[in-house]
């Protein structure tokens, strides 16, 4: 049966460039499988308008049993809290028992946890965890996997994650490794490289409340290698990074911030970089993109499975690191040079998952949906 209506849901509208891009991709995604249909955008803001023009935004509470959802990428579904002993047992118990028959035997205790759905829900390019042992949301979004009827992941923690409960689970990659999503980048990318001057640095960081990320340590590195260096510091969510903000601008140091309606001055600013340096998983996958090499900073294991999507362009580096570790780093142009030169096949590679994303949901909705 044809749906009623369409509905991405995401992280969306909270001013994050990654999340700008998700949305984008995905909602293209789904214009390309709908073509004829109206895509409705779960969002926050209406800024949406500025980047998917011919979308409407999903205004009502209420989700007809017709509809069909579609949860559109990004790490929507994680905790860093840990819990109590009973959600300790009750997740070991999950684990051991699987998804599907721990809600048949649990649900006598709580009856909500069997909740039954009558809409088709769909996710793509979904990354999924960490969890704590004792996590408080594992179950809950645990027990909303098992009710989706497709479920695609972008990386090897998140498929293992699903694995281990016992949700199946395709493993593809990121959404914004979906090159006909942004043809701007391809006119970005070619813009004309920087032959001289101080080799440029841009840093991307992260307002972390669930640890410390030693904002410090990279004013320091400014302060000491700015005339070595051109260092730019590019806030992806200006929103949320208001910390990050205050920080730099009582160092002295005028951030970048990333406003929607300015999405391709942004994007050119990063492209002008010779290297990025990032705690945020996006900052790694938008640079390869524009053909710019980047390290990523573990504050969390997103980055690491962000290294590992781009394994020959990137490099990997502990959030305690040291920063003469990094300054080797920089000062070595070969090392640079060669991991500039590998941004295309590692995108290239990525982007061949997307097209089989792609051809993976395709399928499934043909077999699934009669339109």
């Amino acid at each position: 049966m044809k749906p009623n209506r369409i509905i991405l849901k995401g992280y969306y509208g909270a001013g994050n460039i990654g999340d700008d891009l998700l949305m984008i991709s995905a909602y293209k995604i789904l214009k390309e499988l709908f073509p004829e249909d109206k895509i409705y955008v779960d969002t926050k803001s209406g800024y949406y308008k500025i980047l998917i023009p011919d979308a409407v935004k999903f205004t009502e509470s209420k989700i007809n049993s017709s509809d069909l959802i579609f949860y559109g990428g990004g790490g929507l579904f994680f905790d860093f809290q840990k819990g109590d002993i009973k959600h300790l047992l009750l997740n070991s118990a999950v684990n051991l028992l699987n998804i599907k028959r721990f809600i048949y035997l649990f649900s006598w205790v709580r009856p909500k946890i069997k909740q039954e759905h009558e809409q088709k829900i769909i996710s793509f390019g979904l990354g999924v965890g960490p969890y704590p042992y004792s996590s408080k949301k594992y179950i809950r979004h645990l027990v909303l996997f098992n009710k989706m009827e497709f479920i695609s992941v972008r990386d090897e923690m998140s498929h293992s994650i699903l694995r281990k409960a016992g949700v199946p689970a395709f493993i593809h990659t990121d959404l914004v490794f979906n090159r006909e999503a942004f043809p701007f980048f391809k006119e970005i990318e070619q813009q004309k490289e920087k032959k001289d001057g101080k080799p440029s640095i841009g840093i991307i960081l992260r307002d972390w409340r669930f640890e410390e990320n030693n904002i410090s340590k990279y004013i320091q590195f400014y302060n000491e290698n700015k005339d070595k260096f051109d260092i730019q510091f590019l806030v992806f969510n200006p929103t949320n990074d208001t910390g990050i903000i205050e920080q730099l601008k009582n160092s002295k140091i005028s951030p970048i911030l990333y406003n929607p309606r300015d999405l391709i001055p942004f994007l050119q600013i990063m492209k002008t970089q010779d290297i990025i340096i990032t705690q945020r998983a996006h900052g790694a996958i938008i640079a390869n993109q524009l053909n710019v090499p980047a390290i990523c900073i573990g504050i969390e294991p997103k980055l690491k499975n962000v290294h590992r999507m781009l394994p020959n362009s990137t490099l990997y580096l502990d959030k305690d690191f040291d920063l003469n570790d990094l300054n080797i780093i920089l000062v070595d142009k070969k090392k640079i040079d060669a991991l500039r030169k590998a941004t295309k096949s590692d995108a290239e590679n990525n982007y061949k998952k997307v097209l089989q994303l792609k051809r993976d949901l395709s399928n499934f909705l043909n077999t699934n949906l009669k339109k």
